[in-house]
């Protein structure tokens, strides 16, 4: 159930999705518990799900456009195909998601949790994902264009085929991620991370990084 936010009451969510309902913009759900709900294909634009639990939800196919989940826990949840287009992840629970084609553009996710979460084929160009921990993180084949990963934990992360032109990778800990193949990545961006040569890249890509 939802918790009472002291907002105008707009009914239990998940009665009323179960009754066909499909569009929730701007409505408030903050610190709501619906782990393990199915909310697939609905439309969170623009709604405060900041500290609710929606771990191992069914969240495929979701608009959630400028929503804000801080502090939200969508641990295991399931996003594919979702649209994330300008959200506050801040703080925000997200290991072992499942986010194959998720729109992350312009999202802030800083100091969240992406440990061990699938984010291939996704777009997170301009994204911030300051300080996140993205450890096991599978980016493969993703858009990373322009984003910030200062200060993240990158171990053990997967780039390959992942677009990572002008991202910010300034005392990322790199350790044993594989940039196999990663587009656009340049040495200067490389060395700009801590543990850059505990890595692994193409044998072409290393003979340009310093001995």
């Amino acid at each position: 159930m939802g918790l009472d936010t002291g907002f105008p009451s707009v009914g239990d969510l998940v009665s009323r999705y179960s009754a066909g309902e499909r569009s929730f913009r701007g409505e408030n759900w903050r610190g709501a518990f619906y782990a393990n709900a199915d909310l697939s294909n609905a439309d969170l634009s623009n709604t405060n799900f900041a500290f609710a639990n929606l771990s191992n939800a069914n969240l495929i196919g979701v608009i959630s456009d400028r929503a804000d989940l801080s502090g939200t826990d969508i641990q295991g949840a399931n996003l594919i195909g979702a649209s994330l287009v300008g959200a506050r992840l801040i703080a925000t629970r997200m290991s072992h998601a499942k986010m194959l084609a998720v729109d992350l553009t312009n999202a802030n996710m800083s100091s969240g949790n992406l440990s061990g979460a699938s984010l291939v084929h996704s777009e997170l160009v301009g994204a911030k994902l300051m300080g996140v921990d993205a450890s096991h993180t599978d980016f493969a084949g993703s858009d990373l264009t322009n984003v910030d990963l200062r200060n993240a934990n990158l171990c053990f992360a997967c780039f390959r085929d992942t677009n990572l032109q002008n991202a910010n990778l300034t005392k990322a800990n790199v350790a044993e991620a594989d940039f196999s193949g990663a587009i656009n990545l340049t040495p200067e961006q490389i060395v700009s991370a801590v543990n850059w040569k505990l890595a692994k890249y193409h044998e072409s890509f290393r003979q340009l990084l310093p001995a």
